[in-house]
């Protein structure tokens, strides 16, 4: 389920299928399920450019980078990504969800980040 702190006007939710959030439905709130963020999501619907880099996955959209370390071990196993700009260090912050993603993408970059179908 998904605290509606967490939540902004447009985030993408699974909502009856994938739906874009509205403060119009707080009366579903205890309905709202999170879209785990994905590299076909990042590519497909987000576009990010993918980038595998032997020991990482790299997804980069302007400046904006996503990593998502390789669980090595058991590849089926898949970790969080971490955040960063090209021009500094990754910061550790955990994204698993996009609307996460979208709402980092937002407070940094000040741009929303578009769902395409």
């Amino acid at each position: 389920m998904i605290d509606i702190k967490d939540l902004r006007d447009g985030n993408i939710i699974n909502y009856d299928g994938l739906k874009s959030f509205s403060y119009l439905y707080y009366d579903i709130v205890d309905d709202l399920i999170p879209v785990k963020l994905t590299r076909e999501i990042l590519k497909n619907n987000l576009s990010f450019e993918v980038h595998d880099m032997g020991d990482y996955w790299q997804c980069e959209k302007e400046d904006f980078v996503l990593i998502q370390p390789k669980f090595l071990i058991m590849p089926t196993i898949e970790i969080d990504y971490i955040f960063a700009f090209k021009t500094t260090i990754g910061r550790s912050i955990g994204i698993k969800y996009v609307h996460h993603l979208q709402n980092i993408y937002y407070f940094t970059i000040q741009k929303e980040l578009k769902w395409k179908p």
